[in-house]
């Protein structure tokens, strides 16, 4: 009876907020485990948009270049370089704060998987992007030298996985896609008649056609 009344109770709340969700499997332990993990899910949520805002405060890659020596020390501190007056961490504090906001992201995908006892959908692509992140951090800490990172595209994955609304959002604009890109289409084709227009209207030999009609592609 207790089984059943956690399993409707589970049902309702898939119903109340319209998501699926895979169920638990009927141990102590792995309730224990989802209760453990429901609790402390807005943290890593939270660890998520930490670990995206974090790349705003990392020295660029590009700064490490050999080839961006001539610029001094400091290349990324260059007055030539655009940037906004906010202190880059140093590399060490980077490595440890990027180690302790992943780690709560690693403890909850282990407590759902050990919750669940299999891979669900949403379970199975945090997992994917997970230990890609994960070698991606071996490789930037370990590698003498290294130009470029996938942690900042992988870092918005993995937030984008953990919230429900930016997935709906993203769903409805992946939707609104194919009309979108039929206005792009007709866009298009009026600046191409339009540019092929005054080609033929405004020739070389003239101001109009040397200003602004210096072939097809000139004219567009």
């Amino acid at each position: 009876r207790r089984k059943a009344v956690a399993r409707a109770a589970f049902l309702i709340q898939q119903a109340a907020d319209g998501v699926e969700r895979a169920g638990i499997r009927e141990t102590s332990s792995a309730r224990h485990a989802f209760i453990l993990r429901f609790e402390t899910l807005p943290f890593v949520r939270a660890c998520t948009w930490l670990l995206v805002s974090m790349t705003f405060f990392e020295q660029p890659q590009w700064c490490t270049r050999p080839d961006m020596a001539h610029l001094g020390d400091k290349p990324c501190g260059n007055p030539m370089y655009p940037s906004y007056p906010i202190p880059y961490v140093s590399e060490n504090l980077g490595i440890v704060v990027e180690i302790l906001l992943t780690t709560p992201i690693a403890a909850d995908m282990a407590l759902i998987i050990f919750a669940q006892g299999h891979l669900g959908g949403h379970v199975r692509t945090r997992l994917v992007l997970l230990v890609v992140l994960l070698c991606d951090m071996v490789y930037a800490y370990f590698a003498p030298i290294h130009f470029f990172r996938f942690a900042p595209y992988l870092r918005i994955a993995i937030a984008i996985q953990y919230s429900h609304s930016t997935r709906n959002r993203l769903k409805l604009l992946v939707r609104t896609l194919p009309g979108v890109l039929t206005t792009f289409v007709f866009a298009l084709i009026y600046i191409v008649f339009f540019a092929w227009i005054g080609v033929i209207f405004f020739p070389m030999d003239g101001a109009e056609g040397r200003g602004f009609f210096r072939g097809l592609l000139g004219g567009m």
